[in-house]
Order: structure tokens, then C-alpha cells, then sequence
């Protein structure tokens, strides 16, 4: 295995400019698909499926019929005649107090992207209510709701989920290294590979459906594994330039005994993911194979472009921090960084002399608190309620209301 990596570390010493070249090539092959893969509608799919079983309560409350008559007068004049139908689905109650609710269907009759027009939808309804003097509450649900309503959730999240995960990175790298050049490096190569990940999910959403949070959830497992298997190459290089070794000879050294490191972690990483695919679910089946496929770009980036880019530019990957080895006595130490970096050495230090000392103790008191999780972990009945974990939004009530109601 050492011989493998040997043979990776002359590659890339030899040809590191050729390394990171590559890289680049692949990189704007892959952006076209990767940025179809987050705008074009289709390539993740949002589809829930929402049973339901109304009653045969035909009772219609007063008004209700104004209230169709003017919705479908707005429907007519947003749309082309016969572009959407409209039915009154009739009155449903599961109480003896008369309240319930009057369930309408409406149905597109053309080819079109429904999730789209919710909003519209949404719109429309409203300004037939108002327009019908009806007061009774209203809800667009279905399963174009909802799809609609989790898109706009999950989009938003996204927007608050990768700038804070990205952010922390930064910070925590930084902090580490005293550098913001070794705190960009990783979430930057693991750029490359996202983009490539991207690319992968274009490709199979033509052959299979491709869950909608799968992008999201890639990503972040990326930056957790793929950074750290950065910071391995990083860490190791700077250990053999601080032990006196040149730069040719730490990096290979890095390549060789930090690869082999990372690369066993990285096998497990995507043996885990990839057991995901043998499953049934198909959400969780395509999520197992496109995580799995992360974790190997990533894998690949941390072996190759991370050394390669140490090659090209050697010991500026640590800019601004110049000093390799920090001096006990110096003004760093003395300052609250060199308080934290005693305090981890003392942390670590102390749980290593406690894990050996009370080996036996430790493994026990694992399992005794192991045995009884792991029981109620056999038997405890999972669900598939979808519905649930959605986030609040008016097709979520209206899912609650029918299941109330009807």
C-alpha cells in the first residue's frame, strides 16, 4: 500500500501543475451539468404522496357555491379556457357539531409544472373569497402544494444550512492552522468535487429519481469528511517541516502515511453510504449512491489537488503564519491563542493517560450503557409519515385539517 502511495507522491511531485490543470479541466466540464442540476425543475424531484379517505358527507354550508362560481370565473380569466377544471368534492366532518370541511379539486387538463402555479393558485382563492363575502378559512394543499411548499422550505434552509457550515469551517481551520489561506484550501477543493458531485446527480436523475434534499445533504457531508481529509495532508506536511525535513521530503511523506490514513477512513465513509443503496425506499437508495459517490470526489481531491497545490506553493500555504513551530516563549504562547493551545495540549494529554489507565472500566460502563439503548433502538417502530417532518406551511395544515375532518 505504502508502494501506492509512493508512486502518487513522485506524480505529484513531478507533475503538480498538471495535477491541479486537470483539476480545473474537470471542473468547468462538470459546471454546466452541476448548474442544471440545481436550476433545471425535474433533475431533484419533491414528490410526496398524500393519501387520503373523505367521508361521504355530501352536506353543503351556505356560500360555498358563490364561492366556486368565482373561483372558477378567476381561473378562467388567468388561464386559457379548459386549462383548468374545477370540482366541488363535497362537505366532510368527523364531529356532531356540524363544523368540517368543503373540499374543492382543481385540475390541470395540460402539460404543466402544477408546483409552479401555487403561488397563482394561492392568489386566485383568496381574491375569490374576498370577492364571494366568504370567511371561512382556506387552504391550497395536495401534493403540488405540498411539493411546492417543501421546495421553498428546504431552499431556505439551504440558504442558512451551507453559509454557517462553510463559515464554521473557515473559523475552526483557521484557528487550527493561524492561517486564512490553510482555512480556505479545503472548503475550496471540496469545492471541485461538489461541482463534480453536481454533474454525477445530473446524470442520474435520467435514470432514476433523485431526492430534492440529496444536494444539501452531500454537500455538508462533503465539507465534514472532505476537509477533514485535507487537514490529515496539511497537518502531516507541516508535522515533517517542523521536524526539519525539506519540502519535498514532508510532502511526500504526507502523501504516503496521511493518504493511507485518509484513504481507509474515506473506504468506510462510502462502504456506509453505499450500504444505503441496497435499500428498498428509493428516497433513501438514491441518496445512499450519490453520498457515497461525494465522499469518493472528495476522497480524490484531498489525495491529489491538496498535495499538488502544497507543491506549487510549499510552505505559503500556512501565509500568514510564517513561523512552523511555535516558540514556547514567544508572544503568541503568551497571548489567548498559545492559552487554548495548552489547554487542548493538557485535554488530550489527560484523556489519553485516563483511557489507557481505566481501559477495562471504560469498555465496560460502554457496554452497560450500550445494551439498554440498544434494545429500545430494536424496539422502537419507525414512520413513514412524510407529512411530519415537514416544515410549517399552509399545505402541511391543510393535510392536518382533512385528516381531522375526513
Amino acid at each position: 500500500m505504502a508502494n501506492l502511495y509512493s508512486k502518487l507522491a513522485d506524480l505529484i511531485e513531478k507533475h503538480p501543475k498538471r495535477v491541479i490543470l486537470t483539476w480545473v479541466v474537470v471542473l468547468l466540464l462538470a459546471l454546466p451539468l452541476g448548474v442544471m442540476t440545481m436550476t433545471q425543475p425535474g433533475v431533484l424531484q419533491y414528490d410526496i404522496e398524500v393519501p387520503t379517505n373523505p367521508a361521504n358527507d355530501t352536506t353543503i354550508k351556505n356560500g360555498i357555491s358563490n364561492f366556486v362560481d368565482e373561483l372558477n370565473n378567476s381561473l378562467s380569466d388567468e388561464y386559457d379556457k379548459g386549462f383548468v377544471s374545477i370540482m366541488d368534492a363535497g362537505f366532510y366532518s368527523k364531529n356532531s357539531s356540524g363544523s368540517g370541511i368543503e373540499m374543492i379539486a382543481l385540475t390541470f387538463t395540460a402539460d404543466v409544472n402544477v408546483n409552479k402555479q401555487i403561488p397563482t393558485i394561492r392568489e386566485l382563492v383568496d381574491d375569490a373569497k374576498d370577492a364571494s363575502g366568504m370567511d371561512y378559512t382556506t387552504y391550497v394543499t395536495g401534493s403540488s402544494a405540498i411539493n411546492f411548499d417543501t421546495e421553498d422550505g428546504a431552499m431556505t434552509d439551504v440558504k442558512r444550512i451551507d453559509p454557517f457550515s462553510i463559515l464554521l469551517v473557515l473559523i475552526l481551520i483557521g484557528l487550527f492552522f493561524r492561517s486564512f489561506v490553510s482555512a480556505a484550501t479545503p472548503p475550496c477543493v471540496i469545492g471541485f468535487a461538489y461541482a463534480m458531485t453536481l454533474a454525477v446527480i445530473y446524470g442520474l436523475s435520467q435514470l432514476m429519481g433523485i431526492y430534492y434534499m440529496t444536494s444539501t445533504l452531500v454537500l455538508i457531508a462533503m465539507l465534514g469528511a472532505g476537509c477533514d481529509y485535507c487537514i490529515f495532508i496539511l497537518s502531516r506536511y507541516r508535522e515533517e517541516r517542523v521536524a526539519g525535513k525539506d519540502h519535498s521530503e514532508a510532502l511526500r511523506e504526507a502523501i504516503v502515511w496521511a493518504g493511507e490514513s485518509i484513504t481507509t477512513s474515506g473506504i468506510s465513509v462510502i462502504i456506509g453510504f453505499g450500504a444505503m443503496s441496497l435499500c428498498s425506499f428509493a428516497m433513501i437508495k438514491t441518496m445512499g449512491i450519490v453520498l457515497a459517490a461525494g465522499i469518493v470526489f472528495a476522497l480524490l481531491a484531498a489525495l491529489t489537488l491538496i498535495p499538488a497545490i502544497i507543491a506549487v506553493v510549499g510552505d505559503k500555504i500556512f501565509y500568514p503564519n510564517k513561523a512552523l513551530k511555535l516558540d514556547p516563549k514567544g508572544k503568541t504562547m503568551n497571548s489567548w491563542y498559545g492559552a487554548i493551545v495548552r489547554f487542548g495540549h493538557r485535554y488530550f494529554r489527560s484523556s489519553a493517560e485516563h483511557a489507557t489507565k481505566y481501559a477495562v472500566p471504560i469498555v465496560i460502563a460502554a457496554i452497560l450503557i450500550t445494551l439498554p439503548l440498544g434494545y429500545v433502538a430494536l424496539n422502537n417502530t419507525g414512520s413513514y409519515d412524510m407529512i411530519s417532518t415537514m416544515p410549517e406551511s399552509e399545505a402541511k395544515t391543510g393535510v392536518e385539517v382533512i385528516t381531522e375532518n375526513a
